[in-house]
């Protein structure tokens, strides 16, 4: 049967007499295709961060632009963006504010108080708004962002911490306390959140709660601060380009400014950001961004 194919008995035969050399040629081809591969996944991964955003289109993130003698970029925004956005520019659908709190330590209470194991969480913590679940979309296992947030001292977990802090017990109704000041009670459950992500959070505590806690860091009511971690979101309207209504809104900040703090105007810009391109953002997320030009480098070796 083989004699009617000549070249693969020669290819055959030839292996056979030099195994070394098949070694090499077979190892290296198996080689290029897992870099291949690799490259392929890892190019993948991240050009779909956020793409499950029924809303992409429409989220924006507002930043800052300051100028003191250079140019710097700022992740936030002043805190008082937000609710003044929700009056004054009643046109954009959702407004909403997340405060994002680095390196706190969350411990676990009993049923009647009494103190559990404590963890040490990074970037997973923030307080927000309410209208912060109208903006991104989350799936809700128990509970819902308008009652489950409504209130000062509440507080939204994923099911990963869940099974973290309570095991398999049933987490409604428990409470946290964070850093030794701050109590809240864990009153909804969401999903985990994927990997392919910018927003890091999953523990959400209430933005009222800010109003009672003296230790976050933040000033609710001043123009003059921005803290990179103070985030402004708006979802823009259907009605109009989203170009066209983000440069709008942008002159639209810019005139709130003017009038809230005016002293400082000459000094700030305000940029709209769509979501979809914050992960590639060096400026606006620094330490986590991948440019366009390392992946299409990577695109044209893999």
């Amino acid at each position: 049967m083989l004699s009617r194919f000549p070249h693969l008995l020669y290819t055959l035969r030839t292996l056979r007499q030099h195994p070394a050399y098949t070694l090499l040629n077979v190892g290296g081809l198996a080689l290029a295709l897992a870099c291949s591969l690799l490259l392929y996944w890892f190019v993948r991964f991240h050009q779909s961060f956020d793409t499950d955003q029924p809303q992409l289109a429409r989220i924006c993130r507002l930043v800052t632009e300051s100028h003191y003698g250079g140019t710097a970029y700022n992740a936030g925004i002043p805190t008082p963006v937000g609710p003044t956005l929700r009056a004054e520019a009643p046109w954009l659908p959702v407004v909403a504010m997340s405060i994002g709190q680095t390196d706190q330590y969350v411990r676990v209470l009993g049923p009647v108080g009494q103190p559990g194991p404590k963890y040490a969480e990074g970037r997973t913590v923030a307080f927000v708004e309410p209208q912060y679940f109208s903006v991104l979309a989350y799936r809700w296992q128990a509970g819902t962002a308008a009652r489950a947030l409504r209130y000062p001292f509440t507080a939204v977990l994923t099911r990963r911490l869940a099974r973290k802090y309570f095991g398999a017990a049933n987490p409604l109704g428990r409470c946290l306390r964070l850093n030794s000041y701050l109590e809240v009670m864990v009153t909804g459950l969401l999903d985990d959140i994927p990997a392919n992500t910018d927003q890091p959070y999953e523990l959400f505590i209430s933005y009222a709660t800010l109003h009672y806690y003296q230790h976050s860091g933040t000033t609710l009511t001043t123009w003059d601060g921005v803290s990179s971690q103070t985030h402004g979101w708006v979802l823009l309207p259907p009605s109009g380009p989203a170009a066209q209504l983000a440069q709008t809104l942008a002159q639209t900040l810019t005139a709130l400014h003017r009038r809230h703090s005016p002293a400082t105007l000459p000094m700030a810009r305000y940029r709209v950001l769509p979501l979809a391109d914050l992960h590639f953002s060096p400026e606006y997320n620094p330490g986590h961004y991948v440019s366009h030009a390392t992946l299409g480098i990577l695109t044209s070796i893999g």
